[in-house]
């Protein structure tokens, strides 16, 4: 069993988030050397991240309230 990083298992059957998460590990085990590449790469990719999280933040969930505003995804993040 691997260790969830993310506390809610709906991150994982995101194809968006999987999609930002297999980006992600493209970096960490990539063998690029020149660090003005690696900062540039890292930058892009977690500008995605903050942008797919306003992005989802900002939408409606089941119950046609934003995210925001709802307290269901907030359960076990205390």
């Amino acid at each position: 069993m691997s260790d969830l990083i993310f506390s809610n298992i709906d991150y994982y059957k995101n194809e968006h988030f999987i999609n930002l998460m297999r980006n992600w590990n493209r970096y960490i085990q990539s063998d690029e050397k020149d660090e003005d590449v690696l900062a540039e790469w890292e930058e892009i990719i977690m500008k995605d991240f903050r942008v797919a999280a306003k992005e989802w933040l900002f939408s409606v969930d089941d119950d046609a309230i934003p995210n925001y505003e709802s307290s269901a995804w907030r359960l076990g993040c205390e």
